[in-house]
């Protein structure tokens, strides 16, 4: 999975070759893909979701600029 924005504002995110409208299922099934098992899949979804929630406090501290802590955080709120 991959995100970027681009100098026109526009913003992408992939996960499994979607581009739009990416939901935890395609997630779910990007681990499938990989033969991963239902529990490791889960561990690390909810592993991701504890890291996620901590976006503004850490990119602030890494000087991500506040445009860009906006966005990404509109982004993951999706998931």
């Amino acid at each position: 999975m991959t995100f970027s924005t681009s100098t026109k504002k526009k913003q992408s995110m992939m996960a499994m070759g979607k581009g739009r409208n990416i939901e935890l299922k395609h997630l779910i099934k990007l681990g499938e893909e990989v033969k991963l098992s239902k529990t490791v899949i889960k561990n690390i979804i909810e592993q991701t979701k504890h890291a996620l929630n901590q976006w503004k406090d850490l990119s602030s501290e890494y000087g991500v600029t506040q445009s860009n802590i906006e966005l990404i955080h509109r982004m993951m709120t999706r998931l």
